[in-house]
């Protein structure tokens, strides 16, 4: 079948939160860093990871061209609950981010860049959890920390000085 890709504007996408709208009411396939995200064919998306974002169209054989990727952080649902048992100090960091877990509860804890890629992965259960910052250069990061134990997420930009 030939596709024309010239009668069909690209795509734009806008973000609210963690969804992505195409600016086409039909026909959109949404692709995470250039692979095919099965299923997800509808004019919105909600993201579950972070990565580099786009969409194509199809209507009545014809292709668009791809949209502009957006490269977006999954910023996950905040959880009043673990977010006032654990706490995070300091912020802005310089040296040391330390990380209180007051009820011992099993961490998953990430610090991405601005791009989300993962620059740092721990795992503890231990009250107080160090996370060792002098080796990243000064800028914005996102720190997520998932409860293993009940599945919640809290997650927070910090400013390495």
């Amino acid at each position: 079948m030939f596709f024309n890709t010239a009668s069909l504007p690209k795509p734009i996408i806008s973000v609210n939160s963690n969804t992505l709208t195409s600016s086409a009411t039909s026909g959109n396939q949404w692709f995470l860093n250039g692979q095919i995200i099965v299923g997800a064919t509808n004019q919105q998306h909600s993201i579950t990871s972070s990565g580099l974002y786009s969409v194509q169209v199809t209507q009545n054989g014809c292709l668009s061209e791809i949209s502009e990727g957006i490269n977006l952080v999954y910023t996950a649902v905040f959880d009043p609950v673990l977010n006032s048992q654990v706490l995070i100090a300091p912020n802005p960091v310089n040296d040391v981010l330390y990380i209180k877990n007051k009820n011992l509860r099993p961490l998953e804890i990430h610090v991405n860049d601005l791009n989300g890629k993962k620059l740092k992965v721990a795992k503890s259960r231990q009250e107080i959890i160090i996370i060792q910052m002098r080796d990243l250069p000064p800028g914005s990061y996102f720190i997520t920390i998932r409860d293993s134990g009940r599945n919640k997420v809290i997650a927070r930009k910090i400013l390495k000085l």
